[in-house]
């Protein structure tokens, strides 16, 4: 199989016209990890992801990210918001995180819905047992039901418990600035909107 160059990635990203074809391209050119920002090595283990993360990882510009073909979901969820406001798609982009006081091995999320025939879909790449496109009648009940699969694979895959979910908390944030640090990224997507839902 021949390898596609950087540049052909980039001409074949340009031309994408769905987001059907959207996720197609991002199945096929990136790969969960990141790129260190000091040595640019490939993170793509858990244990080396997690060890080196705070040190290591920096927010990659839609390009840097088909170039390195790695990325997490904060990452994954630019290019989505690049592409998606390119054409012209009524979309948001949010950020879900358990707000606590102290460090914590809790998960964090991004991702994006968009508006389409009068119904909204979660696009949804990185969070690889949920990846595709998932439609909903109401841009609330797509937000609850992301909460409620980001709570469930937190308390099934990283220690959480029924207490943690009073701690859950959705943003609606704006483009942040490309080559953030974690603690950057995370501070700039937290300055967004707090997103409520009825119970």
């Amino acid at each position: 199989m021949s390898k596609i160059h950087t540049t052909d990635k980039l001409i074949i990203f340009e031309d994408i016209k769905s987001p059907q074809e959207l996720l197609a391209f991002m199945k096929k050119n990136i790969a969960y990890g990141f790129i260190g920002k000091s040595n640019r090595r490939v993170y793509s283990s858990k244990d080396d992801m997690y060890d080196n993360f705070s040190n290591e990882y920096f927010l990659q510009s839609p390009e840097e990210l088909i170039k390195s073909g790695h990325g997490v979901c904060w990452d994954d969820a630019e290019l989505e918001r690049h592409w998606f406001g390119k054409n012209g798609y009524n979309f948001k982009v949010f950020f879900i995180i358990f707000n606590k006081e102290y460090e914590n091995n809790l998960p964090t999320h991004s991702f994006l819905a968009y508006m389409e025939r009068d119904k909204w879909f979660w696009f949804e790449y990185s969070f690889s047992v949920h990846r595709g496109i998932h439609e909903y009648d109401s841009l609330e009940d797509l937000i609850s039901d992301v909460k409620k699969k980001h709570f469930d694979y937190a308390i099934k895959h990283r220690e959480a418990t029924i207490e943690d979910e009073k701690d859950l908390m959705i943003f609606e944030f704006e483009k942040p600035k490309y080559g953030s640090s974690p603690q950057g990224f995370v501070d700039q997507a937290m300055g967004g909107k707090v997103i409520t839902l009825e119970n």
